[in-house]
């Protein structure tokens, strides 16, 4: 039996079904639990391979999931654990309103869920999810040697000041990135990095600016009958009150998406159009020999 004392609560403006679709959707996890950077449900269901941040380093565990309609269960196969395992229990409190409760420490750690829920049925023009891909003639391998390998950016990326990478354990790495954009100041990029050879590489970003309380860029490169397709998707939860600290007084949130969109969606096509670049360079035989990581 959960002991009481040691169960948060938090009132959630939202219905009960909205909460539990957020917590057994593996794609929302990145949102609704801080420190996870990435998860991939695996075959058959119910269970998930999670990479996720603990302290200096991320963690890689499979969690299994489930739950009976008014609760979801998750459980970790051996350590390390993820901080979100335990029991989650959502009841209606009236119309369009719940009460989630969960046997995992801090009421805090139910503030994203909580948040992530109500923008859903209140705001849900704060998530904005948008990709762009360019088609490259090379080799999957090289795609994903450029992008990984951040630190020769400056070399050939324009708006790439500066970059650097250091260890984050065996399963990813901490990137920090100066972008210097031709009508505006420096601005640091910080960001968690998990990459899966030659397929795709996940970014969560740590430093954020005032407009957003998230962004997760995934790079995905498909090799098909000799030429490959990257897609840079990302995903950004806009944080109203702090549009204008950024773009100005009188921005409303349907502005500050045309800018995200514009402006991070531009970048990465750059990005990619590099990464072409050096790819074609490789399969014609004129390029330099391959960066490693």
């Amino acid at each position: 039996m959960t002991d009481p004392s040691h169960v948060s609560t938090a009132a959630v403006g939202a219905p009960a079904e909205t909460v539990l679709r957020l917590l057994t959707a593996v794609s929302a996890w990145p949102r609704v639990f801080p420190s996870v950077v990435h998860a991939e449900p695996l075959d058959g269901g119910g269970q998930a391979r999670v990479w996720w941040l603990r302290g200096d380093e991320i963690a890689l565990t499979t969690v299994r999931y489930g739950g009976d309609g008014a609760s979801v269960t998750f459980r970790a196969d051996g350590d390390p654990v993820p901080p979100f395992t335990g029991t989650w229990t959502v009841e209606p409190r009236g119309e369009g309103e719940s009460r989630l409760s969960a046997d995992i420490g801090p009421a805090v750690l139910l503030e994203p869920v909580r948040i992530a829920a109500e923008e859903e049925i209140g705001r849900p023009e704060v998530l904005l999810e948008f990709a762009d891909t360019v088609e490259i003639a090379g080799a999957a391998a090289d795609v994903y040697d450029f992008l990984h390998t951040v630190e020769g950016w400056p070399e050939v990326v324009p708006h790439v000041a500066a970059a650097s990478a250091t260890p984050a354990g065996p399963h990813g790495r901490f990137i920090e990135i100066d972008n210097a954009g031709p009508d505006g100041p420096k601005r640091t990029t910080e960001a968690v990095r998990v990459g899966f050879p030659h397929r795709a590489i996940v970014d969560k970003h740590l430093l954020l600016p005032p407009l957003a309380t998230l962004h997760v860029l995934r790079w995905t490169i498909e090799e098909v009958d000799g030429s490959v397709s990257v897609t840079a998707a990302h995903t950004v939860v806009i944080r109203p009150e702090g549009v204008a600290a950024v773009l100005g007084e009188g921005t409303t949130v349907a502005g500050a998406r045309e800018w995200i969109r514009t402006a991070l969606g531009g970048n990465s096509v750059v990005v990619a159009e590099r990464a072409r670049a050096y790819a074609e360079q490789r399969a014609s035989g004129s390029g330099a020999a391959r960066r490693t990581a």
